[in-house]
C-alpha cells in the first residue's frame, strides 16, 4: 500500500511539472510564444488516442493486459 501511495504521489507531481514545463519548453524550442501550447496539446491528444486503444484492448482481453501495456509504454 505504501508503494502504491508513493507511486501515485510521484505520478501526480510528474503530471503537475509537465503542465508547467511543457509550454516553456515549447516556446524555447520553437522561438515563438504562439507555439508554446503545442507540447501540451500533443500530450493531451496522445493520451486520448492511447486511452481509446487501451480501452478496446481491455474490452477484448481483460484489464490486466491493457494495464500492463499502458504502464509499460508510459514508463518508457
Amino acid at each position: 500500500m505504501v508503494t502504491l501511495m508513493a507511486s501515485a504521489g510521484l505520478g501526480g507531481v510528474g503530471v503537475s511539472l509537465a503542465v508547467t514545463v511543457l509550454p516553456l519548453l515549447g516556446e524555447r524550442i520553437t522561438g515563438s510564444a504562439n507555439a508554446a501550447g503545442l507540447p501540451q496539446t500533443g500530450q493531451v491528444l496522445g493520451t486520448a488516442f492511447a486511452s481509446f486503444g487501451l480501452a478496446l484492448l481491455m474490452f477484448r482481453s481483460g484489464r490486466r493486459p491493457g494495464l500492463a501495456l499502458g504502464y509499460g509504454v508510459g514508463s518508457c
